[in-house]
């Protein structure tokens, strides 16, 4: 799976570089903690990826329940949400792919 040519992958900016050794240095939106191994092509998760094909569907879907679901949290209670969220995720991270 990891190892397909047929994807099209953006690689991502590693944040420990200084900006002049960036892919894009004017360019935040790709700044990310790279995973190890950080060199090119060694690891699917220092990329990101454009749905082309059958998986436009599942992220739209995905997208909109997402939508639907943070819409329906109390505005007294979004911020806390989208903490404990960001924690898990980084828990699981950290914990799952260790770089």
């Amino acid at each position: 799976m990891y190892g397909e040519k047929s994807r099209i992958g953006r690689r991502l900016d590693d944040i420990e570089l200084p900006q002049y050794q960036r892919l894009t240095p004017d360019d935040p939106s790709d700044d990310c903690e790279l995973h190890e191994p950080k060199e090119q092509e060694n690891n699917p998760l220092n990329y990101s990826y454009i749905a082309t094909g059958w998986e436009k569907g599942i992220l739209r879907t995905l997208k909109i329940t997402h939508d639907q679901v943070m819409a329906e949290i109390p505005p007294e209670h979004s911020s806390k949400f989208i903490t404990a969220l960001e924690q898990g995720a980084g828990f699981f991270w950290k914990n799952n792919y260790k770089g």
